[in-house]
């Protein structure tokens, strides 16, 4: 009986087309199941999304701020309530943020009422010390023009105005010219005048409407003005001038200049 012939060629394997093709299949099954669940996983995330907790805003310091962020966390709040998906937890948190902010806001307004009331406090103090001020000036000037007007009056100490009815017209006489001066209403002798060359001509314009038998000369010499006195009070007699006179210190300054107290005003 004759032999089969041994055939010696390798054996045809599928095995790497099946594992690419269970590969293959895999994959397009896995693909499926993502694009599938994509839908679910995204309302499943919402719920969560909606408990993130909120950012909190910068603690507020004014009034008006905490105000403001009071009635958005109510909002807030009310708008959660009503919601489906409210977590009583953060409800919660939002009211204990709401009242913390409250209360801030109440200390604030506290703080600005008493800072007001101070204020106002300082301000009328401030009005009743400007007030006494006021009316302390205004006692030191009286009383200043009232020593003026006496230290004005005192100056006059000439003796032979007293025995006669005119009224006196003053001349003061210096070396620099001379100045003439009367009693004002109020008793207080002031200047009306000056010449600086003390000639007659100028002193008859000064004099004016001024006669011998109204008025008296009252010379006023300073020691600078001896010279100065003697030819003028001739001048005077001449023209029916009764005549006085009196000294005075140049170190006091001029007759006619008002007395000063040392730190007052003038």
């Amino acid at each position: 009986m004759p032999r089969r012939r041994r055939d010696d060629a390798p054996a045809i394997s599928l095995f790497s087309f099946q594992d690419i093709m269970a590969a293959v299949t895999g994959i397009m099954i896995l693909v499926t199941l993502l694009l599938a669940l994509e839908p679910l996983a995204e309302e499943m995330l919402q719920p969560s999304r909606r408990r993130t907790a909120p950012t909190d805003p910068a603690p507020s310091t004014s009034i008006e701020d905490a105000t403001a962020l009071v009635q958005r966390l109510e909002a807030d709040v009310s708008r959660r309530l009503a919601s489906p998906a409210v977590d009583e937890a953060e409800v919660a948190r939002l009211e204990a943020e709401a009242d913390s902010q409250q209360r801030l806001a109440d200390g604030v307004r506290e703080r600005r009422d008493r800072a007001l009331a101070a204020k106002s406090r300082a301000e009328s103090q401030l009005a009743g010390a400007e007030r006494l001020e006021a009316e302390a000036r205004e006692s030191l000037e009286s009383t200043l023009a009232r020593w003026r007007r006496a230290q004005m009056q005192a100056r006059v100490r000439f003796l032979p105005g007293e025995r006669f009815p005119r009224s006196p017209l003053f001349i003061e006489v210096g070396g620099a010219g001379l100045s003439l001066g009367e009693f004002d209403a109020e008793g207080v002798v002031s200047q009306i005048g000056r010449s600086a060359d003390g000639a007659w001509p100028s002193i008859a314009s000064l004099l004016g409407d001024r006669t011998p038998e109204a008025w008296q000369a009252v010379f006023v010499v300073r020691q600078d003005g001896l010279d100065r006195f003697e030819s003028l009070r001739g001048a005077f007699h001449e023209r029916g001038w009764e005549v006085g006179w009196q000294l005075w210190d140049a170190r006091e300054g001029g007759f006619f200049d008002a007395p000063t107290l040392e730190g007052a005003p003038p």
